[in-house]
């Protein structure tokens, strides 16, 4: 072997053995654009989101009106001037002032419909705010996915340009076929297109990220940061009572029974009269002036009975209504929490298996067709498998590692609680 060859074989044998630290050395370097975190943007989505500051305004209406509905009605105050006779003029004078005081029990029923519909307004801006949160969740993860197949992609191309350049060195010299040269600059061409592909996604998902966060979706973001991949304990058990005694829409749908019910005692509650209280004080002309008082009642049963049974029927309905709405919530959640469970599981397994075993096995494939392909033992499209096989498992640990996340915000937006995910 010439002189010029063994430096060749040499140095090219230099290059693929440093393409493990060409990668690694990708990977490490520092993001551009700076770095973001999650925590930040949640506190940051819960002060700006419109649909988080709409929910809580409805909660606070809601609370005013509590004392309104507990209120008694307006007194009522006339003044009614009068003559006596046609002939002699004596004017009259009278001043009654008058309450309504509702049968015992109504007003009472009313702060109680007022304040039971308050607490499902205050549960509907949880489960609001568990919606927003568990949004920038999804969305920060799906950002960090597009950017590792960023990462992923731009160290294939890497890779692959020094392929194409020891393909092309190693065919000057005799050592390697045409067909080596051309096959890696078409891997490398494709590669290159589906890095603008990944950028694309990229944009999309920073503008999504950014909508939750109520900024403009071209407001530039910096890298996402996640936490480590931390194993998933809870047991499903543990999940399915989580999420009956805390899930803030099916603490709302039991706020909705409990407003019914409240409703139909008060409906019960109108068959009894209201009792009015007025006082009048007389001026008259030619007598002394006094005062009188009297008492009336008005009489639901006498011709309008119907109307009350009907408005008992209507909210005997509007029960049984909320409590089915409540029962079909509460079996639909048991049902999500077992699905969402085995998805964090699976998710949890799929990044395990590749962190540890598949892409360490892949990477030692890699090793030895470089070496297999420096001695010609390995052909050229065996050293491009087994770099896509590697690059393959980094994209699907990176996504697997989206997917748990994700799946984790998600359950616990339906358990109504906080279980550390992402943080």
């Amino acid at each position: 072997m010439s002189s010029t060859g063994l430096r060749f074989r040499r140095a090219s044998f230099g290059v693929l053995l440093g393409l493990p630290l060409l990668a690694a050395a990708a990977y490490g370097q520092p993001p551009p654009g700076g770095e973001v975190r999650l925590r930040p943007l949640i506190e940051e989505a819960l002060q700006r989101n419109p649909e988080v500051q709409a929910a809580r305004a409805r909660l606070e209406a809601a609370l005013a009106r509590i004392p309104q509905a507990q209120a008694l009605p307006d007194p009522r105050v006339s003044v009614s001037p009068e003559t006596t006779s046609t002939f002699s003029r004596h004017l009259e004078t009278e001043f009654n002032v008058s309450q309504t005081f509702p049968f015992p029990g109504k007003r009472e029923l009313q702060g109680r419909i007022a304040t039971h519909e308050a607490e499902q307004i205050r549960e509907e801006l949880r489960a609001q705010e568990r919606q927003v949160a568990g949004g920038v969740k999804a969305a920060f993860y799906e950002l960090f996915r597009a950017h590792k197949a960023i990462d992923v992609k731009r160290v294939e191309v890497e890779i692959l340009r020094t392929f194409a350049w020891i393909a092309e060195a190693r065919y000057e010299v005799g050592k390697a076929a045409q067909q080596d040269v051309l096959k890696a600059q078409v891997e490398l061409a494709k590669a290159l297109t589906d890095l603008v592909t990944l950028e694309q996604a990229r944009e999309t998902a920073q503008a999504a990220l950014n909508t939750v966060l109520n900024r403009s979706p071209r407001d530039p973001l910096g890298v996402p940061i996640p936490r480590e991949i931390r194993p998933f304990v809870l047991r499903i058990d543990d999940l399915e009572r989580f999420a009956l005694e805390n899930r803030p829409q099916l603490r709302a749908a039991q706020r909705a029974i409990d407003r019914e019910q409240a409703a139909l005692d008060l409906a019960n509650r109108q068959y009894f009269p209201d009792v009015s209280v007025g006082v009048t004080y007389k001026v008259e002309a030619q007598a002394r002036d006094h005062w009188e008082a009297g008492v009336s009642i008005n009489i639901p049963w006498l011709f309008t009975k119907s109307r009350y049974d009907a408005r008992v029927k209507e909210t005997e309905a509007q029960v049984a209504s909320a409590r089915a709405n409540r029962d079909t919530l509460r079996n639909l959640t048991l049902f999500r929490v077992k699905d969402l469970f085995e998805k964090v599981k699976a998710s949890e397994r799929v990044a395990t298996l590749y962190r540890t075993s598949i892409m360490p096995q892949a990477a030692q494939v890699l090793e030895a067709a470089i070496a297999g392909y420096q001695t010609g033992q390995v052909d050229f499209l065996t050293l491009l498998e087994s770099q896509r096989a590697l690059r393959e498992g980094e994209r699907v640990y990176f996504s697997a590692w989206a997917d748990f996340e994700q799946r984790q915000a998600e359950l616990e937006r339906l358990v109504g609680l906080d279980l550390g995910a992402g943080e």
